[in-house]
């Protein structure tokens, strides 16, 4: 049996091996009908991106890959262990074009803002365009901003990782690198459809937030420091804020800004620093009115549901070839052990087509030139590549 899209998940110390590995057992499910013409794929945190880029390229040399390092993979099983997963896209007239900008490419507002408008003006007929940006250390609500009027599908994830090395790994083909930005730009027969959504909810607790000037995060709310005015609702220590398990789960406990006439703004904690303050990866505007907000299991698996029909819906004629996944690092530790449940909800909308992707830091989705590209955290994200009828 052969067919347009296939996946594949190896485990090993050597992250060159598992590449190989994963990408021939994806191969495997393809046949030999369809030429790959896409390569997606993730790579634990702790085995080297650039050494699992050259490994796949062993396999399938001069075929376009696109992809992220991340603390934890996702495939059509859940979620997976310390590995690579890849997905492989295949079928006539589908191209896919890499642009890669190292992290000295984006340490300057006006110069990020200029690569990407000269993307939105180069690639005025693309189907769609992938983007993965650093989740600890690149602002990429900026960069986001440059592509408001990029014409067509637009899906970015933030990369998850290790916040003590302070920047996370993109790359493209074999050119990789921390801190960095990845895109791959569709064309031809492709399409793309995309849908986001969450499961958080308001908890009834209202904050007025400070932010840190010059920097990315939160340094007071209320009044006092953040994890203050967190051990103040959760009744647990200021202290136990600054250290594990707390200052990674703080995470799950997001603050919702309203926005006029659009969806809650979702801003959550990437660190707590051990001054309290919340070290963010999008920036909140001084002063601002935020709510407190929780999330639910049974909220999550509804959300996992609506962004994966607003991804068919998006793609419209097209058939369904690939589904990417990608979740923020929330739905982790809200789900545990039961992540499985929010990648089955995708899959009973979806169908039995293939999946891949990972955890990230953050997401962003807009369906075109008219729609807004917002950065959010706490988002599930659904990315669905197509083929279009000849």
């Amino acid at each position: 049996m052969t067919q347009s899209a296939a996946w594949g998940v190896a485990k090993s110390l050597n992250s060159r091996d598992a590449a190989r590995d994963a990408v021939q057992q994806a191969l495997r499910q393809m046949g030999t009908a369809a030429r790959p013409a896409l390569i997606l794929a993730f790579v634990s945190v702790g085995l080297d991106a650039k050494e699992a880029a050259s490994g796949i390229s062993d396999v399938l040399p001069n075929v376009p890959v696109w992809g992220m390092s991340a603390i934890g993979l996702l495939s059509r099983n859940g979620e997976e262990g310390r590995a690579v997963v890849v997905g492989l896209v295949g079928g006539s007239k589908l191209e896919a074009t890499l642009q890669w900008w190292p992290d000295s490419s984006l340490n300057q507002a006006q110069k990020t803002t200029r690569i990407f408008r000269d993307l939105c003006k180069d690639y005025a007929q693309a189907a769609g365009l992938l983007l993965a940006l650093d989740g600890l250390g690149l602002n990429g609500a900026a960069a986001l901003g440059a592509l408001q009027d990029f014409p067509a599908p637009v899906a970015a994830g933030l990369g998850s990782g290790d916040f003590r090395k302070g920047k996370t790994v993109q790359f493209c083909g074999e050119d990789c690198g921390e801190g960095s930005a990845a895109a791959v730009l569709l064309g031809g027969r492709f399409r793309m459809g995309v849908g986001m959504a969450h499961g958080w909810h308001p908890a009834g607790v209202s904050f007025t937030s400070t932010s840190r000037k010059g920097a990315l995060g939160v340094q007071q709310l209320n009044g006092v420091p953040a994890a203050e005015a967190f051990a103040q609702v959760f009744q647990h220590p200021v202290r136990e804020w600054s250290s594990p398990p707390l200052k990674e789960l703080a995470r799950v406990y997001a603050l919702g800004i309203p926005q006029e006439e659009q969806e809650i703004l979702i801003r959550s904690a990437v660190h707590v620093e051990v001054d309290g303050s919340f070290r963010m990866n999008a920036p909140i505007p001084e002063d601002a009115q935020t709510q407190l907000m929780i999330g639910s299991l049974e909220s999550c698996i509804f959300a996992a549901r609506q962004a994966a029909q607003a991804a068919l819906e998006g793609l419209g004629e097209a058939r369904p070839l690939l589904a990417v996944l990608l979740v923020d690092i929330a739905w982790q530790y809200l789900f545990e052990s039961r992540s499985h449940e929010f990648v089955e909800a995708v899959l009973e909308t979806l169908g039995g087509i293939p999946l891949v992707g990972a955890y990230t830091m953050g997401q962003a989705v807009s369906q075109g030139a008219d729609d807004t590209l917002v950065l959010q955290n706490q988002h599930l994200q659904v990315i669905l590549l197509g083929e279009a009828e000849v």
